[in-house]
């Protein structure tokens, strides 16, 4: 139904005698027409105005609705966002907690790696400690052996080598002349053996004097070089004393010295010169022959000033 038709109807009610409306108005009508018109068109608008709501409502109902659904469609995507951003985030969470682990884990093996390391390096110390340990155990053996070996060859020399010494010499007052013989007192026969013999007679001034020196009338220096003294057979050398007088000697006017040293070898390969000291004086006392032995490193130091050793040798 049209809207003049439901207005007529609604006059209609209001006008039950059938009674005509009034005649319409021009549009040019006078003032009070208009007023009336005025007066006559507010509840007309007013009606319209209550019965606006149900489209607008409609309306805003359905805008509601698409509003609703663009915030819930929004809110979704906005959700979803929110999702996909705490995934990222716990993905990155557990990516770096994964990446501490492997970081921790790699501390740990570097840890321990250094302590295997370490472990090592000592027992690499300890194998080196112990083999510089038997290395110098080594050497200590090696030394001791070899000390061993050259004790054990030193007294086998010592047992075995020769030893070459003056034997007991014997004054000839009639011949004027002294034995001296080489005496090998070993178990081999020596190397070369070469007797330096110094000889002097000696005459005091005064016996009854006890003279710090006696004078030198007679002296000279010997020496004979000898190949080998054999054990048990003594190389016998003769010094003669040309200006001895057996009646001075037997008054105590007279003494007789030989003094020096025997240069020897002892016999082994790698021996080396040995020297022993000689030192005896022939006197006479209670009309017995003496011969006693004296030190020849003073002796030699008086006779040498006479017989000139090692420039001339004089033999008798």
């Amino acid at each position: 139904m049209s809207e003049p038709d439901a207005q007529g109807i609604a006059n209609n009610t209001r006008n039950p005698a059938g009674t005509p409306p009034p005649p319409s108005q021009s549009f040019g009508g006078t003032a009070e027409h208009k007023e009336a018109n005025a007066s006559n068109g507010t509840p007309k608008r007013s009606r319209k105005l209550r019965e606006a709501p149900k489209w607008i409502e409609a309306a805003c109902a359905i805008l509601l609705v698409f509003i609703t659904a663009f915030y819930t469609f929004y809110a979704a995507r906005q959700a979803n966002a929110s999702k996909k951003a705490a995934k990222a985030a716990l993905s990155a969470a557990i990516t770096a907690e994964q990446t501490l682990l492997e970081i921790q884990k790699g501390g740990t093996d570097t840890h321990e790696l250094a302590v295997q390391a370490k472990n090592q390096a000592d027992r690499t110390k300890d194998l080196a400690d112990r083999t510089h340990d038997q290395a110098i155990a080594g050497k200590q053996a090696a030394d001791a052996a070899t000390s061993a070996a050259n004790t054990a060859k030193e007294t086998l020399r010592v047992s075995e080598r020769a030893y070459v010494a003056s034997g007991q010499m014997a004054l000839d007052e009639d011949q004027k002349t002294i034995k001296f013989p080489l005496v090998n007192s070993g178990h081999i026969p020596s190397g070369v053996a070469t007797p330096i013999i110094h000889v002097a007679t000696m005459e005091h001034i005064n016996p009854l004097r006890n003279e710090e020196r006696i004078p030198i009338i007679d002296c000279y220096w010997s020496g004979e070089r000898v190949e080998s003294v054999t054990p048990g057979s003594p190389y016998v050398f003769t010094l003669h004393i040309p200006k001895l007088d057996k009646d001075k000697l037997r008054d105590g006017k007279q003494e007789v010295r030989v003094a020096g040293f025997i240069e020897y070898y002892d016999g082994f390969p790698d021996s080396t010169a040995r020297e022993w000291p000689v030192c005896t004086t022939f006197y006479y006392s209670d009309k017995a022959l003496m011969n006693s032995p004296c030190d020849s490193a003073l002796v030699i130091q008086d006779i040498i000033k006479c017989d000139k050793y090692p420039l001339t040798q004089n033999k008798r």
